[in-house]
């Protein structure tokens, strides 16, 4: 019965079930598990991550976040990475929004998983826990979009630049993309590519002709730092006028 020869206890069922649990015959820990590394926010924190083989597992694990976080995660966030067969030394991507305080540590937890057989051959999941979390304090990003003007005027059906400004350390690598995220219905644009050396950004948007109000643009600049993604984000508020010149309503939508 798997339980040294004790008897099941009486539960008034006619039956009790019993599950088999496969052990994982692998196992992660982050390297850095109670480290104090200091990572910059907006950017990707590669975190590196140990993995052992064992009782003849030599086939392909996945590492990705954890179902349940612990404190502080505030939008940080990794994907799924699968690891090849073979690898022990891996680095997890972690990216870090602009908007993390600097005064607090944070952290995730990941899980590592594959896919074998269990004692009957039929295949099945099985997943583990990785060892420690990867914990980090943020401090300054590396790039920074902000709208200069905090409200833009704009007119249905005639063509709109916004002006933005962009900041970015001696660490980017090549241009810098900046395009419209989000913003009333009815309005769409183009990515602008920023080569390096410039600050000023004209972003060209289409105001449709049947916009009947304002709102709030979002705009987003995207590059790559030691070959990971490097983001920030700006708004700016849209005041629709009429072809006369007169305001068109206010939004009801919040800024």
């Amino acid at each position: 019965s798997g339980l040294g020869g004790a008897a099941l206890p009486e539960n008034g069922a006619p039956f009790t079930l019993c599950c088999v649990v496969v052990p994982p015959p692998f196992k992660g820990r982050v390297v850095e598990a109670d480290g104090g590394r200091r990572v910059h926010r907006g950017a990707t924190h590669l975190a590196e991550i140990s993995l052992e083989r064992n009782e003849g597992f030599t086939g392909e694990l996945v590492l990705d976040m954890a179902g349940t976080q612990q404190r502080h995660r505030q939008g940080i966030r990794g994907p799924a990475v699968p690891v090849a067969p073979g690898v022990a030394r891996v680095d997890y991507p972690v990216f870090l929004p602009e908007g993390l305080e600097t005064s607090k540590t944070s952290r995730i937890g990941l899980v590592a998983m594959a896919r074998g057989p269990d004692a009957s051959g039929a295949p099945r999941w099985v997943l583990a826990p990785v060892e420690g979390q990867i914990t980090r304090s943020s401090e300054g990003a590396l790039m920074k979009l902000t709208a200069p003007a905090a409200e833009v005027a704009a007119v249905p059906g005639q063509p709109l630049k916004v002006v933005l400004r962009l900041t970015r350390s001696k660490g980017i690598e090549g241009p810098v993309v900046v395009s419209r995220a989000d913003g009333p219905p009815g309005i769409s644009g183009t990515e602008v590519s920023v080569p390096p050396g410039s600050e000023a950004v004209e972003v060209p948007l289409v105001v449709s002709p049947q916009v009947k109000s304002g709102g709030t643009l979002r705009f987003k600049a995207t590059s790559k730092w030691r070959g990971h993604a490097v983001e920030s984000e700006a708004e700016a508020g849209l005041e629709l006028l009429m072809a006369h010149g007169a305001k068109a309503p206010p939004s009801n939508e919040p800024r």
